[in-house]
Formats: C-alpha cells, sequence, structure tokens
C-alpha cells in the first residue's frame, strides 16, 4: 500500500520551494544592526579606587579588615576583588552591617541579586556581591569573606598609583 507516498514527495517539494520563495521576495523582514546597547548607568563613571575605599571604609568600620586582590593577579577590566578574614563568630554578622552603612554613609542601593541568599549592591556603574558565610564549626576562628565588584562593561580602570608595585 505505497498509494499515499509518491503524492507526499511533490507537496513537500511544492511546500519548500514557495516557503523560500516567500522568504527571497522580503516578505520575512531582515533584523537590522541598531549597534550597541547603551550602558545600565549613564552617570559619571565611577573609578575602582572609589568603590574599593567605599566598602573597605564600610567594613573598617564594622571592625573588619579588607584587603584588595592586586590587578595584576585580578587581570580583567572592571573586576574587584576584596578579601577578609574576620572572627568567625562575628563574619556574617559585620558583612551585614557594613553592606547596610555603604547604603547609609556612602550612597550604595540594593542591587538585584544573581541569586538567592546573595548580598548585591550598586553604586553608579559598580555591583558589590558577597555570599554570606555557612554555619561556623566549633573548631573555626576565622572566616574568609570574599566580596566582588564588577563594572557594567564601561572603562573603570584603577589609578596608576593602585597598579604601581
Amino acid at each position: 500500500m505505497r498509494r499515499g507516498r509518491g503524492h507526499r514527495i511533490p507537496v513537500m517539494w511544492a511546500l519548500a520551494t514557495a516557503t523560500a520563495a516567500v522568504t527571497a521576495t522580503g516578505c520575512s523582514h531582515p533584523l537590522a544592526d541598531l549597534g550597541p546597547l547603551p550602558p545600565r548607568y549613564t552617570g559619571p563613571v565611577l573609578s575602582a579606587d572609589t568603590v574599593v575605599a567605599d566598602l573597605t571604609a564600610a567594613l573598617a568600620a564594622e571592625g573588619v579588615t579588607a584587603r584588595r586582590t592586586p590587578p595584576d593577579v585580578n587581570g580583567t577590566e572592571c573586576h574587584e576583588s576584596l578579601s577578609a578574614e574576620p572572627l568567625a563568630t562575628v563574619a556574617d554578622s559585620a558583612v551585614r552591617a557594613a553592606f547596610a552603612r555603604a547604603r547609609s554613609t556612602y550612597g550604595w542601593q540594593d542591587a538585584r541579586s544573581p541569586q538567592e541568599g546573595t548580598l548585591s549592591l550598586s553604586k553608579g556603574n559598580w555591583t558589590a556581591m558577597t555570599t554570606p558565610n555557612a554555619p561556623v564549626r566549633a573548631d573555626q576562628t576565622t572566616a574568609q569573606v570574599m566580596i566582588t565588584l564588577v563594572c557594567d562593561g564601561r572603562r573603570a580602570t584603577p589609578s596608576p598609583s593602585a597598579t604601581a608595585p
């Protein structure tokens, strides 16, 4: 019973030809290149030094000494890292308090977090993120805290003094 099979091939060929003809005659609109997307932030570009100083000061006010990862280690423009090792018993509350201080004192605002449980702030063209620490073990005296700062892609290189050895 192969009667229906012979009619399917010409019909499929006719549909394919008609589809190609419609596409070729311009019934479908080609996508126009509208150029790059505008940046999320249109104000003045903040330097990496400025945002690092804000967060370092907010952390210091809460008793946490933060260290900036040297730019030559990081290697990526628009990316900064701060690390600290506060006492494990107060690490989580100190980081949360420092983020609150950054909002109230330095003009940072809450930002959309990439995942649940992440603390995120934004200021100008920069976003700061950290994940609060897990519960502390009894034998743990310090906790590792990492704060990542990323900019929205516009140039925000550190000043020459920050890159000097």
